[in-house]
């Protein structure tokens, strides 16, 4: 493609990195044939390591054949809605690949749900059966769950049975309360008896443009639970966006520490489904723990790190990060949220690695844009679109008019990583115009094509008819050395109809106060845009890949109304 022809309505064009065409044709294919690659061309390469305990990428596929044999014994066929309900452990990336290779559509649950919602999961998607772990906080939820709807079967899995032998006896011993103590349900079926099997499966034909694969749920750009459907090639494009534009700083055997949950768009794309299309080793940790998190860089030599602002900014507040060696990472993909300049600056002055920043959703599979690794790095900006991607801003009057540069508006996506609409929803009119999808975003695009993310629509304050912007205030509040994290939401207010609250969280050990606060403020805030409301907590709610949860403040504050320091 012409660089100087497609610059005009393609300002990206322009700033692209030069190992990459912005048109180059990406290859798509059945997501389990990234798993098959790495493991003909690495056989011998660690694949996974969970708490200490290490499988092969021949290992891995044996066992992912097994699975996919083990199921279709037991009824699944192509077509079919498989709930995968587990943290992150080698059991999920078994059965993830086994269900792909079927043909069977995997419905993402998050275990740490409460019954209500992975009941109302189950109730939108049907699936025939469920795959879960016997971990009791997680088992008991999915057992009452199932005791509705389609379900046939639960396919359950062993803490146990993935860990090293040392740390299994630990388990038996101090957390027995934990594991479930399982009945003789015939609805109840181990994966040991699972996977006793030979692994010769009968091969299906995917069609990777047409087959879903996924089922990711979202809450979308109007809070209401919806599954996201994606199919293989929306998956197989993203993950091919990513490599071709991690290529730059590959090296021969990355090590990814895993930490973002699978279930999870951001963790299944960035953290697992392209490091093993390029036969890295995944570091699995089933939850972020400081400490544990800095041993396993130290102690497995992770070059990539994949997480969210929260993760960067816990990690370098840690009173002890100096202790260890972190210089084995190269790269870190930051998501989910705007990355403060100071936790990045601070975090890539610990390593010395980069911290890439991108932005993306459920409905792409998710990656949208990316800030080149060796280009142009703007401060703030979410980078620039993927290959074959594009983005359109369009102005907020209902009229579809696409904005000037620089001038904020709706984000708007088109590309092959879009997904096909949402599962069982037969009004999406919408949700897309002239096949580009509104993500109900608000940004802009600068003269090089670079995307600066303002807000979400739905977070806009209106006040005395102005329109604030929350993330302008947690911008500025950021600034204060004192501060460790940061949420502004819209709250009621008899005079402005709306006025902003923020929620604070200091570091540890600082001191600060609402009237210190907002001196600070007062030469980087209009007045209408200071927050009206402070209040300065212990904890700050979060979702489950870690970003601070507006969403959880409103309803909070909604029950319990207003309370200021």
């Amino acid at each position: 493609m012409d660089k100087q022809l497609s610059s005009v309505d393609k300002p990206w064009i322009k700033s692209y990195p030069s190992h990459i065409n912005w048109s180059t044709k990406l290859h798509v294919s059945s997501i389990f044939d990234g798993l098959k690659k790495s493991s003909e061309t690495n056989p011998n390469r660690d694949a996974i390591i969970f708490m200490g305990k290490k499988w092969t990428y021949e290992q891995t596929i044996l066992i992912v054949n097994k699975c996919i044999y083990g199921l279709q014994k037991i009824g699944v066929k192509k077509g079919d809605r498989i709930a995968i309900a587990l943290p992150n452990s080698p059991y999920y990336i078994f059965f993830f690949y086994a269900c792909t290779a079927i043909g069977a559509i995997v419905v993402n649950i998050n275990p740490l749900h409460t019954v209500n919602d992975i009941l109302e999961q189950v109730s939108i998607t049907k699936p025939k059966l469920i795959i879960t772990i016997n971990v009791s906080d997680i088992f008991k939820k999915i057992e009452k769950a199932c005791e509705f709807g389609t379900v046939e079967k639960i396919v359950l899995c062993s803490i146990q049975d993935v860990m090293p032998i040392y740390k299994r006896v630990l388990v038996n011993l101090f957390k027995r309360n934990n594991i479930s103590k399982v009945s003789n349900s015939k609805k109840i079926f181990p994966y040991k008896k699972l996977i006793n099997n030979s692994g010769t499966f009968t091969k299906n034909i995917i069609d990777p443009k047409e087959d879903i694969a996924i089922l990711q749920f979202t809450g979308g750009t109007t809070g209401i639970i919806k599954a996201a459907k994606l199919t293989h090639a929306n998956i197989t494009s993203n993950i091919n966006q990513i490599i071709s534009w991690n290529d730059e700083t590959k090296s021969n055997n990355d090590r990814v520490l895993a930490i973002l949950p699978f279930f999870h768009i951001f963790g299944l794309t960035i953290a697992m489904l392209a490091p093993i299309k390029e036969a890295a080793t995944l570091v699995i940790m089933p939850k972020f723990e400081i400490k544990e998190s800095l041993k396993n860089i130290e102690n497995y030599k992770i070059s990539y790190l994949p997480g969210v602002p929260t993760i960067f900014g816990a990690l370098k507040e840690y009173p002890e990060i100096k202790k260890f060696n972190l210089k084995s990472i190269k790269l870190c993909f930051s998501g989910g949220a705007p990355l403060p300049k100071e936790v990045k600056n601070a975090f890539e002055g610990i390593t010395g690695c980069k911290i890439i920043e991108g932005y993306g959703l459920s409905e792409t599979s998710p990656v949208v844009t990316i800030n080149p690794i060796n280009g142009k790095h703007k401060s703030g900006s979410a980078g620039i679109p993927v290959q074959n991607t594009e983005v359109q801003i369009r102005v907020l009057d209902g009229l579809d008019r696409i904005t000037e540069n620089g001038k904020a508006g709706e984000v708007c996506i088109k590309g092959p990583q879009l997904m096909q609409g949402y599962w069982d929803k037969e009004d999406q009119e919408d949700i897309f115009s002239d096949n580009f999808f509104r993500t109900g975003d608000i940004g802009y695009l600068d003269e090089d094509g670079y995307l600066f993310l303002v807000d979400r629509i739905k977070d806009i304050i209106i006040a005395s008819g102005y329109n604030i912007y929350p993330s302008k205030i947690e911008a500025a509040i950021y600034q204060h050395p004192n501060i460790l994290e940061a949420v502004v939401i819209g709250v009621p207010d008899d005079h402005r109809g709306e006025t902003p609250k923020a929620f604070i969280k200091l570091k540890e050990n600082k001191i600060l106060n609402k009237k210190q606060l907002l001196s600070f403020l007062s030469d980087k805030l209009s007045s209408i845009e200071k927050p009206t409301h402070i209040e300065f907590r212990d904890e700050m709610p979060k979702t489950i890949v870690g970003k601070l949860s507006k969403e959880a403040l409103r309803n909070e504050y909604n029950l319990r109304g207003d309370k200021d320091d």
